[in-house]
């Protein structure tokens, strides 16, 4: 079966790899895009691990697809005080094929960590981040030695996610839209 993304269509389990899905309100909306590459993913001899999942995809489901459930393991959420470290620790193991992570969205330093603890344990990550929808009230509070922005929503989007610079003094910062 093939899928609407390429890369998905032929996993390359010798060099691990990390696949992003941004959802606002389903969060199993995309799953049906890699269920062919964890099929696939699940011939090997380790584990799938699903992290914090919204909720467990069926079994006759996963199997209909040709998924070995019997390497199935699944980490739920209150288990976890950070998932991006939860995430590390599995992909250091090197005993899963694949880790299904549904997570909020990630700094791009936590996202770099994680491609490159793929690619070293030859292991394929999918990551469901949690996007907020941008409230486009948001209202700048300026002061003399600060300029920040107050949302009403706790993240952004990518696009527009803010970047704040510290002066080396630590006396001046302002939020950057990059």
């Amino acid at each position: 079966m093939t899928t609407q993304y390429a890369q998905l269509d032929q996993p390359t389990p010798d060099q691990g790899g990390l696949t992003e899905f941004h959802y606002s309100e389903n969060p199993l909306e995309n799953l049906r895009e890699i269920l062919p590459a964890l099929a696939e993913l699940s011939q090997q001899d380790k584990w799938i691990l699903l992290i914090a999942p919204p909720q467990v995809p069926h079994e006759t489901v996963l199997a209909d697809w040709g998924i070995d459930t019997h390497k199935i393991l699944v980490i739920r959420a209150e288990q976890i005080s950070d998932k991006s470290e939860c995430i590390l620790k599995a992909l250091s193991c090197g005993n899963c094929s694949a880790v299904v992570a549904w997570t909020e969205e990630l700094f791009e330093e936590e996202l770099h960590s994680i491609k490159s603890s793929s690619e070293q344990g030859c292991c394929e990550v999918f990551l469901f981040n949690q996007v907020q929808p941008i409230n486009l009230e948001a209202k700048p509070v300026v002061s003399a030695e600060k300029v920040v922005c107050q949302f009403k929503t706790p993240k952004l989007t990518n696009a527009l996610m803010p970047t704040l610079h510290t002066d080396k003094d630590n006396s001046q910062q302002r939020v950057l839209f990059i």
